[in-house]
């Protein structure tokens, strides 16, 4: 059961909102099931779920027996998705869970239903319902593309060319696909498809009403009567559009986000009373309006008909939640985007911030190198190379392989223990190079996280220690195996602190360590773990450093844990 749980959880999710996911199948789901109940109702239909009278019973029978034919489909899509924010992600991995649910399992019911008559009997999975299935899917996707969700901020400045042509594909999308652009098309569609169901029709004002007929090939051999009657119902539809708009942006923009409801109110009646006739009357006028009909609500002259009056007003009263929804969610989505660039001018700030007090040591550190000709020096300066190079370019992204941050860490203590000598002793443990070359070498994380611990280490330990200091630092991966798109990294940094010579602060750490725990706060909320410990060692100690000669050692544990 639990195994099942996490297949249908959506990673970095909670609540209801991990499910969401599978609203579009469920929607296809009740919408056959309703296509199917009322045709055996109201046509008499003879199926197997359903008994010769069918009743509520049988309705919600029809949408369990659908939903459990269509339970590899939930899986398939389930296993897409947690494929699609694994770690190890490929093509192929992504493909296969698709290609299995909605390629194969539908063929395998096809042979099944081609084969067996009693499986064809109890199959409820049709070409209607995968069709349903497919345009539910594609429009969540594309919906899905146009508003992804984010697991964490990103940084500007590592955008690259495939992500801005992302960006204004999603953008055009989104434009497309906004309010104002889906009213417009909906009202100029409606104008062509009713402009050719009249051109199909001949004398279609004496015989009304008639069936909505549209045929390409006639309006493509003889167009004129069809442009004829297309803009004149542009008219009807401008009419319409109108409606909407001063509604959107005059009433609801300007008077009720400036005054309030009253206002709103009033001025609502003030334009439906003005606007009612006046429509009427540029409607009735139209060159198409025979002497017995007009295209007007209350299908006659009289433009001040109260049939004119109720269906504005019902035109009013549908388009005005609608309005007020879309303009709550864009007004989110702008305060989110604000929020995210602000979070994004944080995090450039804290990540571009260079430890001067290391800089300055290196620095000096070379030039003491090169005063004594030593052999060392080339190396420090390619150590010192890649740790600017790494901060400048790799610094700036938002998220880097993790061996790249080993790299740099293992170029950071290379340095460091050029320049201390022998007055550290330093001992590492990195992910077993099997792990490595597995699927986790393919985690990936924020950069420059783990440097200001070991910085800490070496200036609040080797640097300010008489004698020799001791510092361990390791860093491990788990996988989580039942939620294979989870990986706990671990980084663990010890070092040995003479507290006889200084006392530290128990806040030790100053800048670097304060724009540690915002920048976790801000790339990892809720998914990290941050302590800081200070444990005494005593002659029997086993631990990294034992004291002598009067000296009193304690030992600072710094631990860091981040599920990605």
């Amino acid at each position: 059961m639990n195994s099942l749980s996490t297949v249908f959880k959506s990673p970095n999710s909670s609540g209801f909102i991990q499910y969401l996911f599978t609203l579009p199948l469920f929607t296809a789901i009740l919408i056959e099931a309703h296509v199917r109940f009322t045709s055996a109702k109201h046509h008499g239909i003879d199926h197997i779920w359903l008994s010769s009278t069918p009743g509520f019973i049988d309705y919600f029978l029809l949408i369990v027996h659908l939903s459990i034919q269509a339970l590899p489909l939930f899986v398939a899509l389930a296993w897409v998705l947690r494929e699609s924010k694994s770690p190890s992600r490929s093509v192929l991995s992504i493909a296969m869970p698709f290609l299995l649910g909605f390629v194969a399992y539908p063929f395998l019911v096809y042979v099944a239903v081609d084969s067996s008559e009693w499986f064809a009997r109890v199959n409820l999975l049709s070409l209607h319902f995968m069709g349903l299935v497919i345009g539910a899917l594609g429009t969540w996707a594309l919906v899905h593309f146009m508003n992804p969700a984010r697991t964490g901020p990103k940084l500007i400045t590592s955008t690259n060319s495939t992500t801005a042509q992302s960006d204004k594909l999603r953008s055009l999308l989104s434009t497309l696909f906004s309010l104002n652009s889906v009213v417009v098309i909906c009202l100029f569609t409606w104008a062509f498809i009713i402009s050719g169901a009249f051109h199909y029709h001949d004398d279609p004002m004496n015989n009304m009403p008639i069936n909505l007929v549209f045929d390409p090939v006639q309006i493509v051999s003889d167009p004129l009567p069809f442009l004829n009657y297309f803009w004149q119902f542009s008219i009807i539809s401008v009419v319409m559009g109108t409606l909407y708009l001063v509604n959107r942006y005059v009433l609801i923009k300007r008077v009720l986000n400036a005054y309030g409801v009253f206002y709103f109110v009033l001025a609502s009646i003030v334009f439906w009373l003005l606007y009612t006739p006046i429509a009427g009357q540029l409607v009735i006028h139209l060159p198409m309006t025979p002497a017995h009909f007009t295209f007007i609500p209350s299908e006659n002259f009289d433009v001040f008909d109260s049939d004119n009056y109720k269906v504005s007003l019902l035109f009013l009263f549908l388009t005005t939640p609608l309005i007020l929804a879309f303009e709550r969610q864009r007004d989110v989505a702008k305060t989110a985007e604000i929020a995210e660039q602000k979070t994004q001018a944080e995090l450039q700030l804290l990540q571009q911030q260079i430890n001067p007090h290391f800089l300055f040591n290196s620095m000096n550190s070379l030039y003491a190198l090169t005063l004594k000709k030593s052999e060392q020096a080339p190396d420090f300066v390619m150590h010192l190379s890649n740790l600017l190079r790494y901060t400048v370019y790799e610094g700036q992204k938002p998220k880097v392989k993790l061996e790249q941050e080993i790299q740099y860490l293992q170029d950071y203590i290379a340095l460091q223990t050029t320049r201390l000598g022998n007055r550290v002793k330093i001992k590492t443990t990195w992910p077993e190079p099997a792990l490595q070359e597995s699927n986790l070498s393919k985690v990936e994380i924020a950069p420059l996280l783990f440097v200001v611990i070991l910085e800490n280490a070496f200036k609040h330990g080797a640097e300010s220690q008489q004698g020799e200091a001791e510092i361990d630092v390791a860093l491990t991966l788990t996988s989580n195996e039942q939620n294979r798109g989870e990986v706990t990294l671990r980084f663990e940094c010890c070092n040995s602190y003479d507290a006889s010579a200084v006392q530290p602060n128990v806040n030790y750490g100053g800048v670097g360590l304060t724009n540690l725990k915002k920048r976790l706060a801000l790339l990892y909320p809720n998914q990290h773990s941050y302590r800081v410990m200070c444990e005494p060692v005593n002659e029997e100690s086993e631990d990294l450093s034992k004291p002598s000669g009067g000296r009193v050692i304690e030992v600072w544990r710094t631990e860091l844990e981040i599920i990605l």
